[in-house]
């Protein structure tokens, strides 16, 4: 009997966010029934068993994803028009499959074209009896397959670089058809996709001019020009917002805030973003700097 992919959902969401499987069938119907996220976190705990937003959040994409992969699965079953590749075993192994590349993987050799009828290198490698080689090297990574190669040399592959290739050609057909295999190659794919991650994550996030006390500015004309320091340790001391331009045009009220910013903070750079009004915020920046007594700040520019 077909399990009802409706519990099945809710018990493998339920262990993935620490619930009961009541608790995520109950959000699901509240969810089909075209509530929110947020409302059910708020307004429906009672219903819920007190599932909280992150939990909720959760439970939504993956619910998404997991009628998806139904879906998929129901037209990868359809797509296997020879019977005699249903097997049970590999209905079994479809229907325990729980992310998108385990069913593509598991799927994969029953619907590639029959090898009968397509005359690849490995059907003719096998035809000139180099399938046990293949087995063998796989068997033993150890053995020379070199010295393996002496027992299968026939007239149709009358040296070894021929039986080489030919246990070459059939373990390049066979591998990619090796569902466990790919499976262990997604995993190692993604710990290597992982890490770049991270180091692309400390890169982005690590201060491009170094440790330098920053002031940055977000040029504005009607609403002012917003200004952030930011420390050499990535705190944020201090923010301000100032009206160089009409319609107050506060130029010494402006000049004053952004020149008591600098000396009471060490302000070392001064980055101005690029937009409305950028040019016109570098200048007036630069007419303030040449007034001051001492080092002035350096112009950091975004552009």
């Amino acid at each position: 009997m077909t399990p009802d992919p409706a519990r099945c959902f809710a018990t493998l969401i339920a262990g993935e966010i620490g619930a009961r499987a009541d608790q995520v069938a109950a959000a699901v119907d509240l969810l089909d029934g075209g509530a929110t996220v947020p409302f059910v976190a708020r307004y429906r705990k009672e219903a819920t068993g007190g599932l909280d937003d992150r939990q909720l959040r959760t439970l939504s994409g993956r619910l998404v994803c997991l009628r998806d992969m139904d879906q998929r699965r129901m037209a990868i079953l359809g797509s296997i028009r020879d019977p005699r590749k249903l097997m049970a075993e590999l209905e079994t192994a479809l229907a325990r499959a729980v992310k998108k590349a385990e069913l593509e993987d598991i799927s994969l050799p029953s619907r590639l074209p029959s090898k009968v009828k397509r005359r690849t290198r490995a059907v003719i490698a096998r035809e000139n009896g180099l399938a046990p080689l293949a087995d063998a090297i796989l068997a033993d990574r150890m053995a020379d397959p070199a010295a393996l190669s002496a027992a299968f040399l026939t007239g149709a592959v009358p040296d070894t670089t021929a039986v080489l290739d030919g246990a070459r050609d059939i373990l390049a057909e066979t591998l990619p058809e090796d569902a466990a295999l790919l499976g262990r190659l997604h995993t190692h794919m993604q710990k290597a996709i992982r890490v770049f991650a991270r180091n692309l994550k400390d890169l982005l996030l690590a201060a491009p001019a170094g440790g330098k006390t920053t002031m940055g500015l977000d040029p504005g004309i009607r609403t002012g020009v917003k200004v952030t320091v930011v420390d050499g340790t990535g705190r944020l001391p201090d923010t301000a917002t100032v009206c160089l331009f009409r319609p107050k045009n506060d130029q010494r009220g402006a000049q004053a805030a952004l020149a008591g910013l600098i000396r009471n903070h060490g302000v070392t750079l001064i980055s101005i973003g690029n937009g409305t009004a950028s040019r016109e915020t570098e200048k007036r920046v630069a007419d303030l700097l040449a007034l001051l007594p001492g080092p002035a700040p350096k112009p950091f520019p975004m552009r």
